[in-house]
Order: C-alpha cells, then structure tokens, then sequence
C-alpha cells in the first residue's frame, strides 16, 4: 500500500496484470489473433505518420519511455543504433522481449518511471513516450526526469489522454468517476487504473513549462482511445510506416532490472 500512496501510477500495474492473467491473446495485441491486434494497427500507424520523423532516424539512441508490449521499440530497434526500453509491468516488458527477439541494440528494463532519476545526463538523442505519463501520480515531474535524460537537439514524441473524449470509451466506471474525472480530477480504480486526462489548453501548458522547444501539438484519433500529441520536429522523415518488424526469432532481449 506504501508503493501506492508513493505512485498511484502502480494501480495500473495492477491492472495490467490481472488482464494478463485474464486474457493474454487481447492483452499482446501485436499478435495478429488478438481480437484488438487490427484496431491497435490502425491507432499504431496513425501514432507513426505523427512520429515518423523520430522513428525512422538511424543514428543514436532512444528512450521508449513505458515501451508496453514494445509497439514502437521493435520499430525503433530496426533504425536506432541503441534502444532503451522500460516498463514497470512485467508481462507486459516479457511480450516486448519475445517480440523483438534477438535485438543487440536494445536494452530492456523492468523498472518504473523512477529510473530516469539515475540515469546518467545526457544519454539519448530521441525521447518516446506514449501513453505513459498521463499514467502517474506526477506527469509533469516525470516529464521533466524525461527531459533531463535528453540530449540537446533531441527529437521527443509524447502522448496522453484527451478528456472528455479519453473517457466516452470506458464503460465500467460509476457516475461519479466519470464526473470526478471529466473536471480535470486523476481517474482513480483502486488495484486496476489511475489516469490523468488533458485538456488540450492543460497538455500546452505541460509542454510550455517543460521547456520543449518547437512543439507542435496534435489530436491523433478519436476511437478507443483519444490522446492528445505532442512532438518536437526537427528533421523531414526518410520513410513511413511502422507495424512490427521482428529481429531473429531464436534469442531474446535480457530484461534487467
């Protein structure tokens, strides 16, 4: 219960791995059988043309911020000549390792977002971060460890929940959850989820005082899930696309602590 009060973002953990041991083939949707694998294509390729100028870059390395089942690592481990990934969801982090599959450049970590604060400054020329700081108890704190971690010149890419739109999908929350969190409130589902949802005015304001330089701030998508984006561009894309790429198929990425 400590852990929770220090982190509330830990209630996701939670919740993410009841899920996995609930149904593993919807909760890995980069396997094509996943019921949800051809929706989270399509939220993935929409992610990439907004983030293509970051994940096609082949030089450097990369942080991959809350990587999840590693719907962008295993992309960013295919261009970037080093990649760091981290998760505090364990089944989550095992998906991303059997995904990538034997991908040297990479360098998985089971950890949560207190592992930027002794990760040595500055380490990395590219920052992505989806749908993971809206996450926490403290967004822009973890934002900051984020940036601090950053190279200067560094192209970084983040996403969170829009509100109200982040919250017409979800149907299982009593009436005063939805209104708790429709006024700017963290949604809070005790052992199962804490989310803060952004106003696009809110999202700006974490962006203007995070220091970020040539922002651009963009609505993605508007089914299943809604998040608002931020950007820093700096360079035009050598090439689009994304979607998996799997990188050997016999060993697979250590996960470290």
């Amino acid at each position: 219960m400590a852990a929770l009060e220090r982190e509330p973002g830990f209630h996701n953990v939670l919740g993410l791995e009841r899920a996995w041991s609930e149904d593993r083939l919807l909760m890995d949707f980069l396997d094509p059988d996943s019921p949800i694998h051809h929706l989270k294509r399509l939220s993935t390729a929409i992610y990439a043309e907004l983030a293509a100028p970051l994940l096609t870059l082949s030089n450097g390395s990369l942080l991959d911020a809350g990587c999840g089942i590693g719907r962008f690592t295993t992309t960013a481990a295919a261009t970037w000549r080093r990649v760091t990934a981290f998760d505090a969801c364990r089944s989550s982090l095992n998906a991303c390792a059997w995904h990538l599959g034997a991908a040297p450049n990479v360098r998985l970590r089971w950890a949560d977002s207190s592992v930027l604060e002794e990760t040595p400054r500055p380490s990395f020329d590219g920052l992505i971060s989806t749908e993971f700081i809206g996450y926490l108890g403290d967004p822009a704190r973890a934002l900051d460890l984020m940036l601090r971690t950053a190279k200067p010149g560094a192209m970084v890419f983040i996403s969170v929940e829009a509100r109200p739109g982040g919250l017409t999908h979800v149907t299982d929350l009593t009436p005063a959850q939805v209104e708790q969190a429709a006024a700017g409130e963290p949604l809070l589902v005790p052992e199962d989820r804490y989310v803060n949802y952004f106003s696009l005015a809110g999202f700006r304001d974490l962006i203007d005082l995070s220091g970020l330089r040539e922002a651009r701030i963009e609505a993605s998508h508007f089914f299943r899930r809604r998040p608002i984006l931020a950007r820093v561009g700096r360079r035009p894309a050598r090439r689009r696309g994304l979607f998996r790429r799997r990188i050997g198929r016999g060993a697979r990425v250590p996960i470290q602590p």
